[in-house]
């Protein structure tokens, strides 16, 4: 009977142990990093971005869903494509703000943006993951790009942007 009651409680815990560290496997990492970008007919960007450990590069293509003129501000959605190359990809759902300021800024063709939104529809190791960011920046016809971005010479517009999150169920 005691060598029934010690297997019972073996087998119990190992089912236990056993179907709380699946969920555990599926970890959270933190995303972050710069973006470069310039406008044509859609948003065009690059960066290194920081998932998890791993420094990876991305090309960005961000598509304006919605926009809504409220006068010194503007309101709106987009889809961002993250390319990482080797058929991982990720993309970014995004609500933003931007303020039309009113200073010495505003003429100098510079403007604030925030935005916030959800990671979706991932490929590669990014199949599956969720989670959210959160980018700050700056655009507008007077941003300067860093020497080394290379924007399409049709561009009107130009966009620098932080990008930071929580990034889960990304694939080794």
């Amino acid at each position: 009977m005691r060598k029934q009651i010690l297997r019972f409680m073996l087998i119990f815990f190992l089912a236990l142990f056993t179907a709380t560290s699946a969920p555990a496997q599926e970890r959270c990492v933190p995303f972050g990093g710069a973006v470069y970008g310039w406008h044509t007919d859609n948003w065009y960007a690059n960066g290194d971005f920081t998932v998890g450990r791993n420094v990876r590069h991305a090309n960005i293509v961000d598509v304006n869903t919605t926009l809504v003129d409220r006068g010194s501000l503007t309101t709106g959605s987009e889809v961002a494509s993250f390319d990482f190359g080797s058929g991982d990809t990720v993309r970014l759902n995004t609500d933003f703000l931007v303020e039309h300021m009113k200073d010495a800024l505003a003429a100098s063709g510079v403007y604030d943006v925030k935005a916030n939104g959800a990671f979706a529809k991932g490929t590669g190791k990014f199949k599956g993951v969720y989670g959210h960011f959160v980018m700050e920046g700056a655009f507008g016809p007077g941003v300067k790009l860093p020497d080394n971005i290379h924007p399409d010479p049709k561009s009107d517009m130009f966009w620098m942007g932080w990008y930071h999150g929580m990034m889960c169920g990304v694939r080794d």
